[in-house]
C-alpha cells in the first residue's frame, strides 16, 4: 500500500457518494496548494494578548456554530469571497494570528477540530485582507484534515501532522 488512493478507489467513493462534484484534486481544473514543507508553530511563535487570543476562540464559537446549522457547501462558498485583492504577503506575517490560535488550543482542544479551526482562522485571514489556502486532505485507511497554509508553509497545524494527507480541495 503506497499511502495514494488509487482511480477506482476514487470511483468506489464516488459510486456510494461519499465523494461528490469537482471537488476531487484529480479532475481538471482543480486548484492545489503548494505541498508543505515547514510550519510556522515551528518557528518561535511571539506572546499573544488576551485580545487576540479571544478574537480567536470567537471565531472558532462562530465557526462551530456555523457548522451546525448551515450546509458545509454554503460556509465553503464564501470562503475567501473578496473584492479587494490582498497584498502578498510572507509567513511571519501570520505570526500573530498564529500565535492566539495556538494559545486559544487551550480553550479549544485540537482533537477533531481542525474543520473549525481551519474555518476561523481563514475568516479572520480573509478579513485582515491576508491571502491563504484552506486545504482539506485524506489519507488511507480513510481519515480527514484541514489546515491553512501559506505558500508552503502550514499555520494550523505541525508539519509531521499534514504531510500524510493528500489535497482534494483547496479554498
Amino acid at each position: 500500500m503506497t499511502g495514494r488512493a488509487a482511480p477506482e478507489d476514487l470511483d468506489w467513493l464516488r459510486e456510494r457518494e461519499f465523494i461528490v462534484g469537482s471537488t476531487i484534486a484529480t479532475e481538471p481544473g482543480t486548484r492545489f496548494a503548494l505541498p508543505a514543507r515547514s510550519s510556522i508553530l515551528d518557528l518561535h511563535l511571539p506572546v499573544p494578548g488576551v485580545l487576540d487570543i479571544g478574537l480567536a476562540a470567537a471565531a472558532q464559537m462562530k465557526a462551530r456554530r456555523d457548522l451546525r446549522l448551515r450546509p458545509l457547501g454554503a460556509i465553503f462558498a464564501a470562503l475567501g469571497q473578496r473584492e479587494v485583492i490582498p497584498e502578498p504577503a510572507s509567513p511571519t506575517d501570520f505570526l500573530k494570528l498564529a500565535a492566539a490560535f495556538y494559545r486559544a488550543r487551550r480553550y479549544f482542544p485540537a482533537i477533531d477540530q481542525c474543520l473549525v479551526r481551519g474555518l476561523a482562522m481563514k475568516r479572520l485571514l480573509d478579513r485582515q485582507g491576508l491571502q491563504a489556502d484552506f486545504v482539506i486532505g485524506v489519507k488511507l485507511p480513510f481519515s480527514a484534515h484541514c489546515w491553512i497554509q501559506v505558500d508552503d508553509t502550514v499555520l494550523t497545524d505541525p508539519i509531521d501532522v499534514v504531510l500524510p494527507f493528500e489535497q482534494i480541495l483547496v479554498i
